[in-house]
Parts: structure tokens; sequence; C-alpha cells
């Protein structure tokens, strides 16, 4: 039976991905370069039917695509007819599993893949689109599921209801799409050109009580092969000793769980790690009943965060490893829950109230207030306390003390979740962050929450106090700033306070921002990528957009100063529209805002040139078709003398610029900020971030600089963006 036939009979029998499978098989075997068209028509068949069973597309539609499916399959298939049939051996109702590729895998097409001719996509120009960002040639999809713990190899249907009380397993698997996974978009994996002998890590998190995992089987282990496969390294279940066959316990994680006694939707969080920062957190949905019933996507995986949808081989070995990840997410009642992991498998999860979270925010929000004019409230046009050339002592203790206050009791309310119950485990977590390190805190899609993490205090103290003239400060610090001594060499801001156990004395060491290298990645499932690098060819171009009126004392002499760091190639805008035209250019490496901002409603906006009737918003990045989809350059916000624009809000903007303009990342601000505070930071910043060192040190090392000028307010500001984050030239 020829090719066309055969596919023409599965079609007829409707067993569409197998005669998928069928083409595709004929492709690697013969060696040509049609794979690609195949990837992509099974991946937009799977995703039809999945969304045909959630519900998100109607019959008609369904019907039509899958037609259109059908007609480039045969299309395809007639291609392919051409071939000398006596030398491809055809068999009828293969399993669709990675087995199938396992003869082929070394064998790589004769010529690139750029190469295959053009494919008519009429009618699938949704799934196409979708799936080309998501799902580009050769990589690896990865695949989930349940399987009954009795018969481990054989998975659970995704349209049968688990049983409570029961136990099973839930698997991983990095291959070929598989018929029996559970996932609602399938996403992948790289496969080629990836760095020899890395590992993943995955980690299974039980949310609410609909599943029981245990700790000590709840992460695996990963291992990126030579030829770009993916196999298990390390099983969770330690030995491992299941009855299945040699090469399914190879490529498949299995993670022992137990269903709750309660019938409902059970959930898990699966994490993928890479060096300690995440990679990947999938939703795990599960109905479960007190018998199997049948039930249209009763199981079900799905994607929610990717710090890279595309990620490559570069983009893993510039991740610098990162001590701790935390991710973020919102719930539908508005709390929240973490999930953690560091090194060593370090692994908990927490979840916080409503108000446990907002409480604490306002508080440390109110301390820098105060510090920078005087009062907790939001910002009426008063004064700002840390004028230039101002060294006061007696202020910056005083301002530290209530920072350290409030700081120290979010990391009270933290710390049991982050560490555990009991004495060991918090002194666990507390060696653990000792030391300078990478940090990432992940905000999942929909959590609009931001931790003032800089402020986070984790030196003993006593917070009992009647006031905070009780303490005093670090002697070891205050010696290091009288003696202008540069701060990141002081043994304290190295994990090496001496006075860290004392509950009186306070060290600027014992926050976080002064102590890690911070990041504050936004979700970006659906942009094509978050890169660790910005490459740029003879020098970084930069755009700086500002506001142009008197009222800015500082603009002419900060941004002579900026074009004078020769490390950068500065271009100049200081009107809306020339702005709009600089940000078309798509080589930038940086944007630099020094602007007005506010919010109009509930919608967050900048002002820059002389024109306040005239606004930059969000959407005006879209209508204005900006979009950097080679450099991905970082963003900066310094928004002097803002009214009333949180975090929150300029979550609005960071969503904008990364996931619409395909930006790197953003940094802002907590509190609204005054220009001497603007213009020192923005230019310590600059000139750490051209010399080498990745944004997330840049921050934390500006902000010694600023605090070695006798001002705490470096802390305000926020990088939205992987810490690791580097220029790097061609």
């Amino acid at each position: 039976m020829d090719i066309k036939a055969l596919v023409i009979k599965l079609i007829e029998e409707d067993q569409i991905l197998e005669a998928l499978y069928e083409l595709k098989h004929v492709v690697v075997w013969r060696k040509i370069v049609e794979r690609r068209e195949i990837d992509y028509l099974m991946t937009g068949y799977v995703t039809l039917m999945r969304d045909f069973k959630l519900g998100l597309i109607t019959q008609s539609k369904y019907e039509e695509s899958r037609t259109d499916i059908i007609r480039k399959i045969i299309k395809l298939a007639e291609h392919l007819r051409t071939l000398d049939s006596e030398e491809i051996n055809y068999h009828h109702g293969k399993n669709v599993s990675t087995n199938k590729s396992e003869d082929f895998d070394d064998q790589e097409p004769k010529e690139p893949a750029s190469a295959a001719p053009e494919t008519d996509y009429e009618g699938l120009e949704g799934l196409e689109s979708e799936e080309k960002e998501a799902l580009p040639p050769d990589q690896r999809i990865v695949n989930t599921g349940f399987a009954p713990q009795a018969t481990p190899q054989f998975p659970s249907p995704g349209d049968v209801t688990l049983v409570t009380g029961q136990s099973y397993f839930f698997w991983l698997e990095v291959g070929e799409l598989l018929k029996d996974t559970i996932e609602v978009r399938p996403a992948s994996l790289p496969t080629e050109h990836l760095p020899d002998e890395a590992e993943l890590e995955v980690a299974l998190y039980a949310m609410g009580d609909g599943f029981q995992v245990d700790d000590a089987t709840s992460v695996g282990k990963l291992q990126i092969n030579k030829n770009g496969t993916v196999s298990v390294s390390k099983q969770p279940m330690q030995p491992f000793q299941l009855a299945v066959p040699p090469d399914m316990a190879k490529k498949r994680l299995f993670f022992p769980l137990k269903t709750g006694a309660k019938e409902g939707r059970a959930l898990l969080k699966c994490n993928i790690y890479c060096q300690g920062i995440l990679v990947q957190s999938r939703e795990v949905r599960a109905e479960i009943a007190t018998q199997t019933k049948p039930m249209i996507a009763a199981l079900a995986s799905e994607l929610l965060y990717s710090l890279s949808s595309t990620l490559t081989a570069k983009q893993l070995n510039a991740y610098r490893e990162h001590k701790l990840s935390v991710l973020l997410s919102e719930s539908d009642d508005n709390s929240h829950s973490f999930q953690i992991f560091g090194r060593q498998q370090y692994k908990k999860d927490a979840s916080f109230g409503e108000g446990e979270v907002a409480t604490a925010l306002e508080q440390i929000r109110g301390a820098l207030r105060l510090a920078s004019w005087g009062k907790e409230t939001e910002y009426q046009n008063e004064p700002y306390l840390y004028e230039p050339n101002s060294k006061n002592l007696k202020r910056l203790a005083t301002n530290l003390f209530t920072l350290a206050k409030r700081g120290y009791g979010l990391y009270d309310a933290l710390v049991n979740r982050f560490a555990g119950p009991g004495r060991v485990a918090q002194q666990n977590f507390e060696a653990l962050m000792r030391e300078p390190g990478y940090v990432q805190f992940v905000l999942q899609n929909g959590a609009r929450q931001v931790l003032p993490l800089a402020v986070l205090y984790d030196h003993p103290l006593d917070a009992g106090v009647p006031s905070v003239e009780s303490y005093q400060l670090c002697a070891n610090f205050v010696a290091a700033l009288e003696q202008n001594q540069p701060l990141e060499e002081c043994s304290c801001f190295q994990g090496n306070c001496p006075h860290r156990d004392d509950l009186l004395v306070v060290c600027p060491s014992g926050f976080w921002g002064y102590r890690h290298y911070l990041g504050l990645p936004h979700s970006v499932k659906d942009s094509p990528f978050a890169p660790a690098e910005i490459f740029y060819s003879n020098k970084p171009e930069a755009a700086v957009s500002v506001w142009n009126d008197t009222d800015f004392k500082y603009r002419e002499s900060h941004v002579k100063n900026l074009m004078a760091q020769n490390q950068f190639n500065w271009k100049y805008a200081d009107n809306r529209p020339a702005t709009f035209s600089l940000l078309k250019d798509k080589q930038l490496s940086v944007v630099y805002f020094y602007c007005h901002g506010g919010v109009n409603g509930a919608v967050p906006y900048l002002l820059v040139g002389k024109d306040k009737s005239v606004i930059i918003v969000p959407s005006n990045l879209r209508a204005e078709n900006i979009f950097w989809e080679e450099t991905h350059p970082l963003v900066f916000i310094n928004g002097c003398h803002t009214t009333a624009l949180s975090p929150e809000q300029t979550l609005n903007f960071v969503s904008a610029f990364v996931e619409n303009a395909l930006c790197a990342g953003v940094i802002g601000t907590e509190i609204t900020i005054f220009e001497p505070l603007a213009v020192a930071f923005s230019e310590a910043f600059f000139k750490r971030f051209t010399n080498n060192e990745p944004v997330g040190k840049a921050i934390r090392n500006a902000r010694l600089d600023i605090l070695q000028q006798y001002n705490p307010l470096g802390l305000v500001y926020i990088p939205f963006v992987i810490s690791g984050l580097q220029l790097v030239k061609k």
C-alpha cells in the first residue's frame, strides 16, 4: 500500500494522529525536510481537539479546521508518493509514542529546515501562528499524565476521572507528542544545540488537599543528552523498582501520590528548573470521584508560566545559578500561593490570605514614603528629604531602623512558610540565604501583588522595643561608610556581619535588596522568550526619552552625563512623536524613560515632552507597531513625581513591554521618586550594567552606591526582569 492510500485509510478510520506519524516516519527515514510541516499539522490538530473538548471553539469551527488539516495531510502524502515505495516499509496501527523515532534520532536532514518548500496554511491561520511560536521544529514536547500505581506503564485516560483515596503516579516525559498526554497546549524543551549534560530538576507540589504528595519523592531529574534527547537521570523514588519497560524508566519520571477523600477538582503544580531558576510551571487539574466515570477533560495540564517558550542553549548557559526561586500565583479567592525551590533540592510551598500580603506590603511602602517625604501617605507635593550632599547619619539610621523593623515583620511572616516549621528548618533556610546570590521571584500570569523583596530583613531583631531609637547601627557598616570604603567589599554585605545575632543592632546587609541579586520576572507565557543576554554589535544602542519642562532641574546635566558614558550610543527624544520614532529602532539594547507618570482611571501613563494633555499608555506600543524581535532591550522607567502609580499598576506597562513589544524586562519603583535619586541611581546602574554586570548585580551595587551617600532609598527600585540579564557583544 502506498503512503497516500495508507494515510487516506487511517483518516477514514478517524486516526488522524496515526496518519501524521506514518508521514513523519517516512520523512525521517528518507531524510527529507517536510518534517517541519508535519510537526505544525500535528500540534495544530492536538490543539484543535483540546480546544473543542474544553468548549473553546464551536462545532462548526472545529469541523472546518479539521477538514483543512485533513486536506493538508493528503496534499503532503501526495507529495511523498513520488518516493520509491520499494524502499519504505509501512505498517498499520503503530502506537503514538517516542519509540517511533528512536532509530532515526541521529539522522539529520540533508538540507537545512529553511530549505523546505512553503506550505499553504490557509484556513489554519490561528493554529499556525500560535504553534509556530510555541513549537518550532526539532524540539521535544513535555508530555504529562497519570497512571495507576498497580499498572504504571498504562496511562490513565484523560477523559476518565480518578478515584478518591487511591494511589497513582503523575508522570512526565520529554519526547515526541504522545497520544496519552494530558497537556492542553503542548509546549516543548530544546533538543538541538543544547549544552552537554545540562540538568533539569522537576518538582511536584500539591495544591490544597486534593492530592497527597510526599516531599521525599516529589523531585526528579532529567538529563539533556548530546544528541538532543532528554532522559531521566534520577527518579523521584529511590531506589526505583517499578515494573515498567527499561526504556520507559529511562524516559519517564514517575511521582507517587494519592488522591484525597473528597470528590471534586484536585490541583498540582509541576515546575521545571534549570540551575535553580524556574523555567516552566504547569497547573495540573484532575477530577476526582468515588468511582471512575467518563468526563471531558477530566485530566488536564496547562502551561501557565514560561520563562522562555523557546529556550536556547546559549540561554541555558547564560542563566546564572539561582540560590532561590519563588513562584507567586493568585487564586480565585484572592489568596496567594508560593512554590519555593533552592539549591540542593530545597523545596517548600506555602499560601497566604489576601489581607496578610496586602498589610505587610502597605506597611513597608509606608516606611519608604516616610523616608522620602516624611509621610506614610501617598505623595502630595511634599519636599524631598534626601537632597544631594546632605550626609546625615542620624536621619539614615532612623529610616533604616523603621524599614528593618517592618521588613523583619514581613520576614517573620514568610520564614516559616519558606523554611518549614522547627528550628532546624529555619537554620537551613538562613544558611541557604546568608551569602549573596541570585534570587528569582516569579509573578505568575494573574498575580497582581508585588512583594517588596528588597526590604525583606532577615537579621534577628527585637521588634517589641517601644521606639526605633532603641536600636543601633552596625559599627562595622558605619566604619565602612565613614571611611568611604566600597560597601560591596565590606564583610557585612558578603554574609559575614559580626553583629548579625545582636537583637538591637540593625545592619543594612540584613536587607535582601542590599545583599542579594533580585529579579522579579513577569510571566511571559504568551511571548517568544525572556532572554538572558542582550546582544549588540559595535556599541549598545540606547534610547532616552525625557520630560522636557522646567520642573526637571537636573535633566540637562543628567542627559549630558549619560551621553558621556561612551559604552552606549545614546539617542535622544524630548517629545511624544520622537519617542515613538526612537522606540521603533530594532537594534535597541536599552530604553530609558526619565519622565513623569501617573494613573488615568485604572490606566497607567507616562509623560514625555512638555504637553501634559498627550500621554503614553500601554496600548500605544501595539498601536505604534513597536516590536523588538531582534535585540530585546531592557526598559528602565524612572518616573519622577508620579501620582499614585503603584507597582501593581506598573505591571500593565510591564506586560505591554514584555509580552507585546518583546523587551527583556522592566525596571520600575515601589513609590514615587525624586529627581536627585532618579539621577544618582540610574547613572550608577548604567555604569555598572555596561561594565559586564548582570542586571540583578548592577541594581544591588547601585543601591549600595546610593547607601554610600547616606541614602537608603535605592531600595525602592524593582527589577521586573531575570536578574542574570547581561549585555553581550556579538
